[in-house]
């Protein structure tokens, strides 16, 4: 692999664990931009990018989410009981998801940019109806079908897009459930790592239809995690204690932010 697609990762790496660690989105919202260009020097052919990229994204999302939920829970910041509800409905829609759907010969590249965009559009829409205002507290009583709701939509966009279900989790976990968005951010990054682990294990017993022969497992390219966990492990912890000092309307205007950012980057994969 080229030097300069080595600190590409390894900047990538750095981005989305910084970002894992303030919005809780697993980072997914960089790793999917960058890792295209670094999958195809590989020789990942595009029938085979959606899997790839999502394949390779989660892993690095399980990286970013253990890091920055560990500096939660030693923060006192741990809710067992929400993200058990959670991953009851994630687990499982997650691992359907990606086995009917991602897997599936007709899931083409186009569908994955159509589906994010769509996706995307609809986060927009949720986070400009968020409560911006700072309530950290205990969290409200729910009922639990509401969480498993909210994890079963996290599963099947994690699978989808590969971006963790992050971008989803914070906005419903505050508009639904009425959390506050900093808790609802380490219940989101604690709910990422059992599912990227369940989709980790199936992405790496799938079989690619143009299979990569060396340093690969299923669809995860083992190099190119390796380097991209080096900056996640290193910046998800810093995000953490950046987002401590950030207003829930900061958290929220960086949401909007990055999601406008990779909208435009998908457009531009379609239209070119």
């Amino acid at each position: 692999m080229p030097w300069i697609d080595i600190v590409a990762l390894i900047v990538a790496g750095l981005a989305g664990g910084f970002l894992a660690g303030i919005l809780g989105i697993g980072g997914g919202t960089i790793y999917i931009v960058a890792l295209p260009p670094m999958l195809r020097w590989w020789g990942v052919q595009d029938i085979d990018m959606p899997g790839f990229v999502i394949a390779n994204s989660l892993v690095a999302i399980v990286v970013a989410s253990v890091s920055a939920t560990l500096t939660h829970i030693t923060e006192g910041r741990w809710y067992p009981t929400a993200v058990i509800k959670m991953a009851l409905g994630a687990v499982p829609a997650a691992s359907l998801t990606l086995v009917g759907l991602v897997h599936q010969p007709w899931y083409s590249v186009q569908w994955y940019h159509w589906g994010t965009l769509l996706l995307f559009t609809y986060m927009l829409i949720i986070l400009w109806r968020v409560d911006k205002k700072d309530r950290l507290g205990t969290i409200p009583a729910q009922p639990w079908w509401k969480w498993l709701g909210v994890g079963f939509l996290s599963g099947a966009v994690s699978a989808l897009s590969g971006l963790g279900g992050g971008i989803i989790t914070v906005p419903l976990l505050n508009h639904w459930l009425k959390v506050d968005i900093k808790i609802a951010t380490a219940l989101s990054l604690a709910l990422i790592v059992p599912v990227s682990l369940v989709l980790g294990g199936i992405n790496a017993g799938a079989f690619p239809k143009c299979p990569i022969e060396i340093w690969s497992t299923g669809y995860i390219i083992w190099p190119v995690v390796a380097v991209l966990s080096l900056g996640v492990m290193v910046a998800s912890p810093i995000g953490v204690q950046v987002a401590k000092r950030m207003s829930t309307l900061r958290i929220t205007q960086l949401y909007v932010g990055f999601i406008v950012l990779v909208m435009m980057q998908k457009l531009m994969e379609i239209w070119k």
